[in-house]
Parts: C-alpha cells; structure tokens; sequence
C-alpha cells in the first residue's frame, strides 16, 4: 500500500491488491449497511478482508458498523 499525492491537499491509499471486483463488493458492503441489512454487511466485509487484509476502507467501515453494534472490542480491535 502507497499513499500517493493527487493534488496539492489530497492524498489517497493506493493498494494494487485492491481490485474493480474486491471494489463493487465494498460499495455493496456500505449500501447493505446504510439499508440496515446487518448480517450482509458483515459477511460481505468479512470476505473482502479475508481477500485483502489491507483494505483500510473496509477496515474502517466494518471497524465503525461493530461499534455502531456496541461491539466496541473487535471495533478497537480493527
């Protein structure tokens, strides 16, 4: 993973393990969370960090659905 500079004030991660699929699975992740679809999420996140660890967008957001959850261990623990 690089954190590379695409303007003057932004910077984002580039991770060449992350690929257009591993993507839609993430988007797909977010929008069954914000629908309230829990178990979904989960399982979606679950996979896509199982195929890339290092995916900080979906450690983030799963990170934030368990603490939304009350699991507030595995939250810190992402």
């Amino acid at each position: 993973m690089r954190l590379i500079k695409t303007s003057n004030d932004n910077w984002v991660f580039h991770d060449p393990a992350i690929t257009y699929d591993i993507e839609q699975e993430f988007d797909r992740a977010t929008d069954e969370w914000r629908s309230g679809n829990i178990e979904i999420a989960e399982t979606i996140f679950r996979d896509i960090l199982q195929k890339c660890p290092t995916h900080i967008d979906a450690i983030h957001h799963y990170s934030n659905m368990l603490e939304d959850l009350g699991n507030f261990i595995h939250a810190f623990n992402y």
